[in-house]
Order: C-alpha cells, then sequence, then structure tokens
C-alpha cells in the first residue's frame, strides 16, 4: 500500500469511526450509514466494494446483494 492510499484510507475510517459513534447515539439510523459509508469511501477515493470500506453488503438494509 503506497503512502496515499494509506492516508486515504487512514482518513476514510477516522471519519467512519465518528459516524459509528453517531449511530451508536441513536443521532443516525441504519440506513443512515449505509449511505454515509458510500460517500465518503466516494470522496476519499475508495471503491465502495474495496476490503478498506465499511460498508456491510451482507446485512445491510437490503439483506444482502448475493
Amino acid at each position: 500500500m503506497n503512502g496515499d492510499l494509506f492516508g486515504r484510507v487512514k482518513q476514510y475510517k477516522i471519519a467512519l469511526a465518528v459516524i459509528k459513534e453517531m449511530l451508536s447515539d441513536g443521532v443516525l439510523t441504519d440506513d443512515d450509514l449505509g449511505v454515509i459509508c458510500t460517500v465518503l469511501a466516494k470522496e476519499y477515493g475508495l471503491s465502495s466494494c474495496s476490503i478498506f470500506a465499511g460498508i456491510d453488503l451482507i446485512s445491510g438494509g437490503t439483506h444482502g446483494n448475493i
């Protein structure tokens, strides 16, 4: 992993930690989390299906896509 990718993943994970805290406090819903994760991944230049993305494709609001 090059330094640029590492920096983007680190910033994404920090933002995601704040968002997940808001989810646990009840400020956001699971649906909000899915949308926000997708927007954050795009903002930091990560694919939504990247192993670094915090998007749960199996147990999301759509009950999986496989």
